[in-house]
């Protein structure tokens, strides 16, 4: 059980992670294309 709940942080943690990661591309990709 422990390990499942670890593993379950992991994989949100990393789902956050991507989607900051994929949510600063798009923001500074926004002006770019206005521009």
């Amino acid at each position: 059980m422990g390990e499942d709940f670890v593993l379950e942080r992991s994989l949100a943690g990393s789902a956050a992670a991507t989607g900051g990661v994929i949510e600063g591309i798009v923001v500074s990709a926004i002006p770019r294309d206005r521009a």
